[in-house]
């Protein structure tokens, strides 16, 4: 039998085969038929955060002051440093939108999609309708239902304290409540199987979702800009050049707490995000024009424990020159693993098939990027032969 890395090897040299490029071209049909609904749902969240050893920044010069803290070599403002647990127990409301396919039968597949830090929910619809860097209508043409949302803090969810609230912890448990709501059929539709999808610190919690309540819940995970590499996480937090969100921006983010923050600008996003020159330049602009934030919280909780109940099919799409989970460069060797990517097994060590893709020339955005209509292309034949 094929070992690991040469069985991940094999994947990748078949995934990038011109014959399932040209099935990536194809993955979306237009005009679509699908109805997307819009709803805010109140989610009660009863959790544990950590005590971080930090306050909620007075000024812009001591957000900076505090930046270079996390990313000193000897930082002592870090998750493992913090002073014990605070009990949260609150009720957040969480802007979702639940896209359906035109005649979608009960019992049909849903994907359940989580974004990364800096964007919102239209990381899953970017371009809007039409748009070749649309996943909500990659996963729609292959018929599924999508369900994607504005993470706490995010868009038009609640936003609460950046320090003490929205953390890892928090975040999870948001998305397993709101999973249970929709298999509970409060929308009207029955679904059947479950793919949990993320993308980069969405990622980290489709993996905390399995870790913490229940292997079975997904029964299939893809997880996209990700893998267990920690090192690239003070460069990316200086590279953003965080501002206290509400001073950068006061008409999107009038009224939020200091501990709020938000991108310098189009430089930072590029050199974080995209890999030059594989992109479109409205791509980088219309991604850059599109508000988002981060919170002090969510940044000192990233790191995502391995998920030992998970049993279930995963795979892991990370860009070859991701700057955040591969320094730069996906291939080179982690934790006995042929690559980066392949390390993730680490995560999910018990998943019963682990398939990676790494696309070529591709930077930490893999949705916005020239590879992006091969890459949905690769996940939706692999999703269709998990199920």
């Amino acid at each position: 039998m094929p070992t690991l890395p040469h069985r991940l090897a094999l994947l990748f040299l078949s995934l990038s085969s011109p014959l399932l490029a040209a099935r990536g071209h194809s993955v979306r049909a237009s005009p679509l038929a699908y109805n997307c609904t819009q709803t805010t749902i109140p989610i009660s969240v009863s959790t544990q955060t950590l005590d971080l050893p930090l306050r909620e920044p007075q000024s812009q010069l001591e957000l900076t002051g505090t930046i270079t803290q996390i990313v000193s070599t000897t930082s002592n403002v870090t998750a493992a440093a913090a002073t014990g647990l605070i009990s949260v127990n609150a009720t957040y409301q969480i802007y979702s939108e639940l896209c359906i396919p035109a005649g979608f039968a009960p019992g049909g597949v849903l994907e359940f999609a989580i974004h990364g830090v800096r964007y919102d929910h239209t990381y899953w619809n970017f371009g809007g309708p039409g748009s070749k860097y649309n996943y909500v209508e990659a996963a729609i043409n292959s018929g599924h239902a999508i369900f994607i949302y504005d993470r706490l803090g995010v868009g038009k969810s609640s936003k609460p304290d950046g320090v003490r609230e929205v953390q890892r912890a928090t975040e999870v448990q948001i998305a397993a409540r709101l999973l249970e709501h929709l298999r509970t059929n409060t929308s009207g539709v029955t679904f059947g199987k479950v793919v949990g999808i993320g993308h980069s610190f969405g990622s980290s919690q489709i993996i905390g979702v399995v870790d913490q309540f229940g292997g079975d819940l997904f029964d299939a995970v893809v997880l996209t800009g990700f893998s267990p590499f920690g090192g690239g996480l003070a460069s990316t937090i200086a590279a953003f050049g965080f501002s206290i969100a509400r001073e950068k921006d006061p008409v999107h983010f009038a009224g939020l707490p200091s501990s709020y923050i938000a991108s310098e600008g189009m430089p930072n996003d590029q050199l974080i995000f995209f890999h030059f020159p594989a992109f479109e330049p409205e791509a980088l602009e219309l991604s850059s024009q599109t508000p988002g934030t981060a919170t002090l919280g969510e940044l000192l909780t990233q790191a995502a424990p391995p998920a030992t109940g998970y049993h279930n099919p995963a795979l892991v799409v990370t860009g070859d020159k991701d700057f955040i989970f591969c320094g730069g460069n996906c291939f080179q060797p982690l934790n006995g693993s042929a690559n980066m990517v392949a390390a993730t097994r680490d995560l999910v060590p018990n998943a019963r098939e682990f398939d990676i893709y790494i696309p070529a020339e591709t930077g930490h955005a893999v949705n916005m990027h020239l590879s992006t209509p091969t890459t949905y292309g690769v996940i939706q034949e692999w999703i269709k032969r998990q199920l």
